[in-house]
């Protein structure tokens, strides 16, 4: 991959990450009015930027983790078409919003993150580490639970750094699979963040589906369909399935599979179509997938009075990559990947 200096806009604190972040959302406002709250930060002097394009390295720390490196730069829009290896289906709406966003703001407003398997991209990464290691950082953002640190690469380093990922396999879009698709549409490069694949931990979404009629008789028409279930705590396995339907647990034994299909397409394939009539899981509005809980009675926690919550297991950052690279996805909004960039960390203005 061909990894490019890009003039990189970023926060002087937390609060202003923070007013940043909020530029990230879609329709939130007027295309003036966002970049108009950019030039007010800046004339605050709430950011801080490169001087020149430049290469980030990036530092995420988080209690209990080792510490994750990773580097930020910008890449061809072609890059995308070419080789990327997407692992989920995209939402169109979602697609056309943020295409819409970008041609109206000028603005990428967070990297999509990217994860890299091979030697290349390790050696690049350890590169970036270490040159840094005496130099003064652009930001630092930290709170009780993790900080956030980015470093411009010297010339010297970031051009051993290009020539090393220059080899490198082309990565996986570990998360931001709508951002990239609307950014390759209108953009001639996009923002990406680069970490490698033993940074990761990977959780699975939780899928909540509304409006469901007599849901409390689910689970039984789930069985009187030809699959198992089974009264349950709701911690999903392999090929097992939980759902959640107001009053208690269930299990859904989802059946076998090959490895490369996926628990979430079981899940789409063998329960949301045929008993919910979820047929486009990049369409129904009444699919909604979340954020991976903690806990079980968080999950449970997020039905609402009409809604039922379908768990299914994680999958591992190695079979993503298989399904990947034999152009399997799997539905929108399946995984959940960690550490991602704090939101707000680095914007780029394409326009300036």
């Amino acid at each position: 991959m061909q990894l490019e200096p890009f003039c990189a806009i970023c926060p002087a604190d937390a609060a202003a990450a923070g007013r940043l972040a909020k530029l990230d959302w879609p329709g939130s406002s007027k295309a003036d009015d966002l970049r108009q709250r950019l030039r007010d930060l800046s004339s605050q002097g709430a950011l801080r930027t490169s001087d020149g394009p430049a290469l980030l390295a990036y530092r995420v720390r988080r209690v209990g983790h080792r510490d994750a490196w990773g580097l930020i730069g910008s890449v061809a829009a072609c890059e995308y078409a070419d080789g990327m290896l997407a692992h989920e289906q995209t939402l169109e709406k979602t697609v056309r919003i943020r295409t819409e966003y970008l041609a109206d703001t000028g603005l990428q407003t967070g990297p999509v993150l990217l994860a890299g398997a091979d030697e290349a991209t390790h050696d690049a990464i350890q590169l970036a580490k270490g040159a840094v290691g005496d130099v003064s950082p652009l930001i630092e953002l930290q709170d009780a639970e993790r900080s956030d640190t980015l470093w411009v690469l010297d010339g010297a380093a970031a051009t051993s750094v290009q020539a090393l990922l220059a080899k490198a396999e082309e990565p996986l879009i570990a998360d931001g699979h709508h951002r990239a698709k609307a950014t390759a549409s209108c953009c001639k490069s996009m923002l990406v963040a680069l970490f490698a694949d033993k940074d990761f931990s990977v959780g699975a979404c939780e899928r909540v589906v509304s409006l469901v009629v007599d849901r409390d008789g689910l689970a039984e028409r789930i069985a009187g369909g030809g699959l198992v279930t089974r009264a349950s705590d709701g911690v999903a396995g392999p090929r097992l399935a939980q759902l959640w339907d107001a009053s208690q647990w269930h299990s859904i034994l989802l059946g076998d599979a090959d490895n490369l299909t996926s628990d979430a397409r079981l899940l789409q394939d063998r329960v949301l179509e045929p008993f919910l009539d979820i047929s486009d899981p990049a369409r129904d509005e009444r699919l909604f997938c979340l954020p991976a809980c903690k806990t079980t009675a968080d999950a449970a926690g997020l039905a609402g009075p009409r809604d039922v919550v379908f768990r299914i297991a994680p999958t591992g950052i190695g079979p993503v990559r298989d399904m990947a690279s034999h152009g399997i996805l799997m539905p929108p909004k399946t995984t959940w990947f960690e550490p991602k960039p704090l939101p707000g960390i680095v914007v780029r203005d394409f326009r300036s």
